[in-house]
């Protein structure tokens, strides 16, 4: 890929506020709001992600940023993005020693070679995700995770609404022949002024437990721009339980953060 950069997990992307005018806040809302998303043909967006596992002393990352454009919006209001790989590192580290650079070598030619793929993700309105290309768990969970759901009916700081796809994504991670009931939810916390935006803070919630034991827990916060109506900001904590001694039975604690960039 032409002119591709590398992210470093951790790194901090530069911005100057040089020739910045302060903009006027808005006015929050003081009733409902409803918070569906609302695509442009033709718009282009960045999104920045960093997925980090933890488990027995060995933390392993890897640092994402994704082109999207809107190819199109359907007449029932769902979206086709493509999106391009423009960026990618990572790194492992076991008990704070960082692994040797030829792990992480192997790695990065890995991503090299499906730097050039488009991936195509479908989205309603309410951010259910209709479509997403057939991908390996890690490569397509942040890409789940954009796809956050939100009510489709107006709502007020406090109210909750459940989130029936929330525990999907981690589901493949416990064992395939056990029954598995899950409880998910979101809430909104709060409306603010921020950066010349009205912005919607969320909370999601939620847990899926086998009937052998084994369990996934997720919580997590959003951030979403209530006047453009999109995602900003999501942060995914994901913890498994119990916490098996076995490296290769123990998926340890999963996060998973991601942004929009401009």
């Amino acid at each position: 890929m032409n002119r591709r950069q590398v992210l470093a997990t951790g790194a901090v992307w530069p911005f100057s506020l040089f020739g910045r005018r302060r903009r006027a806040e808005p006015v929050v809302p003081d009733g409902p709001i409803t918070l569906g998303w609302r695509w442009v043909p033709g718009e282009r967006l960045a999104i920045r992600s960093v997925t980090r596992r933890e488990a027995n002393g060995r933390t392993s990352s890897r640092a994402e940023e994704w082109a999207w454009l809107v190819r199109d919006v359907d007449g029932d209001g769902v979206a086709t993005l493509e999106g391009r790989l423009t960026g990618f590192g990572g790194g492992v580290a076991v008990d704070g020693v960082p692994a040797p650079d030829d792990d992480l070598a192997t790695a990065l030619a890995v991503e090299r070679a499906r730097a050039d793929r488009v991936v195509v993700l479908r989205l309603g309105l309410d951010g259910g995700l209709v479509h997403l290309d057939a991908m390996a768990f890690d490569e397509a969970l942040p890409h789940r995770l954009f796809a956050l759901r939100v009510p489709v009916v107006p709502v007020v700081p406090h109210d909750e609404w459940p989130l029936p796809g929330l525990m999907r994504p981690f589901q493949g991670l416990l064992p395939g022949d056990a029954d598995e009931t899950s409880h998910a939810f979101g809430r909104l916390v709060e409306m603010s002024a921020r950066d010349g935006q009205v912005v919607a803070t969320l909370e999601t919630t939620g847990s899926t437990r086998t009937a052998t034991g084994p369990a996934v827990h997720v919580s997590g916060t959003a951030e979403w721009d209530a006047g453009r109506g999109g995602l900003l900001r999501r942060e995914v904590v994901a913890r498994f339980t119990p916490s098996a001694p076995d490296p290769e039975a123990n998926p340890g604690t999963l996060s998973v953060t991601l942004w929009r960039v401009g």
